[in-house]
């Protein structure tokens, strides 16, 4: 599980994010991985850092047209969400699963 400090925390999940994670030193950046409309939400997808998801117990109700169902986490789906989201996912991610 990680921690993200403020404004990230008020950041919602979304099964097809429109921002994207990457650590930064004992941080972490959002950056915009597609285009966003002015007034739009910004979201992003809690499985591209979480390696067993304890944050969203049960449905997800992100609403997205390709919703998920539930939030599993990175161990579950990360060819999904290396597919879907390329880097944009903690570094401590990279070596899972392991070769």
């Amino acid at each position: 599980h990680i921690h993200i400090d403020l404004p990230g925390r008020f950041i919602n999940h979304c099964c097809e994010a429109n921002v994207g994670i990457k650590d930064n030193e004992q941080a972490f950046d959002f950056f915009a991985i597609r285009d966003i409309e002015n007034g739009e939400e910004l979201t992003w997808d809690y499985e591209a850092a979480e390696f067993e998801s304890v944050s969203i117990p049960g449905e997800c109700l992100c609403g997205a047209e390709k919703c998920r169902g539930a939030v599993v986490g990175f161990k579950h789906r990360h060819d999904i969400i290396r597919e879907q989201y390329g880097d944009y996912h903690p570094s401590y991610l990279n070596d899972y699963p392991k070769k």
